[in-house]
């Protein structure tokens, strides 16, 4: 998650745009490996095993981008750095994950389904508003069970 400034100001875009399109409003993160399986406890344990994996990282974000997905209707794109890669390397062996999609770092702003037209609104809005990196210093693990409204962190674990 970002920290300080860059916390608040895409809080408050994530915000705006939920109060605007009345869309589910949520924290601002990076995902480094989501859908976890197995009890809550053994999530907990490997989660912890990663955190004390892995370090600090600067992560940057590029620009606005959107797709034809709930969880992915609008986002910032994060530039894939090596560290970044590593990172998400190593939470995939944690977690037994080899098999998963490619890894695309990115920030999302938005979740809906919404026309191809009101997206590039909103990019043209944003097109110059964002390009700004971030420390990450901690990982957050979110129960994602039901709607966004519902989540809620079960642990944080500092790098």
């Amino acid at each position: 998650m970002p920290t300080g400034g860059a916390y608040n100001k895409i809080a408050e875009m994530i915000a705006t745009l939920s109060r605007r399109y009345k869309s589910p409003d949520f924290p601002p993160h990076v995902t480094l490996l989501g859908g976890l399986l197995g009890s809550e406890e053994e999530i907990v344990r490997k989660t912890e095993q990663l955190a004390g994996q892995i370090r600090p990282l600067t992560i940057m974000l590029t620009h606005v981008d959107s797709l034809k997905e709930y969880f992915r209707c609008l986002y910032l794109r994060a530039d894939q750095s090596a560290d970044l890669e590593d990172m998400n390397h190593i939470a995939r062996g944690i977690f037994d994950r080899h098999q998963d999609p490619k890894f695309t770092p990115h920030l999302s702003l938005m979740y809906g389904t919404f026309s191809p037209q009101v997206k590039e609104i909103i990019i043209q809005e944003l097109r110059n508003v964002f390009s700004m990196r971030f420390e990450a210093r901690s990982i957050h693990l979110y129960s994602t069970k039901g709607e966004p409204k519902d989540w809620y962190r079960v642990k944080q674990l500092d790098l």
